[in-house]
């Protein structure tokens, strides 16, 4: 994802940095790793990243997600449950569902780049699922 910096701090050791996504795009070439990334990028088309067409398999797919996630929220420890809960009931759209979900209830961040680089977003929501499914999930 193509982000603004909108906020950056350093305490200590590690850095604080608030960003806002402007849009979803994709490496094409790695031009340094060392002291920091630096890497060419292209916007992804739209044709790479268009809403799926709404059907009764997308929609059972949305309520799958939002029943785990819910079940998930308030099952475990976390703090933010309600927020959480409050949250997914408004969002329409399957990918940034799945992208919300996966933010808060996937700790593995290798996972949660997975999820990220699938960019058809009926098989995001899919993938969450599988994710929150299985034992790694958190």
């Amino acid at each position: 994802t193509l982000c603004e910096i909108l906020e950056a701090d350093k305490e200590g050791p590690e850095r604080n940095i608030l960003v806002r996504g402007l849009e979803r795009i994709q490496l094409t070439e790695t031009l340094q790793s060392e002291p920091y990334l630096l890497a060419r990028a292209e916007p992804l088309s739209p044709g790479q990243w268009n809403r799926p067409a709404a059907g009764p398999r997308l929609s059972q797919l949305v309520e799958q997600l939002r029943e785990r996630a819910q079940s998930m929220a308030f099952g475990g420890e976390n703090p933010r449950g309600r927020e959480i809960l409050n949250t997914i009931q408004w969002i329409e759209d399957p990918g940034v569902l799945a992208d919300y979900v996966a933010h808060y209830l996937v700790h593995d961040w290798y996972l949660k780049q997975e999820i990220l680089e699938v960019t058809d977003p009926a098989e995001r929501v899919q993938t969450v699922l599988e994710v929150l499914g299985g034992e790694g999930a958190l």
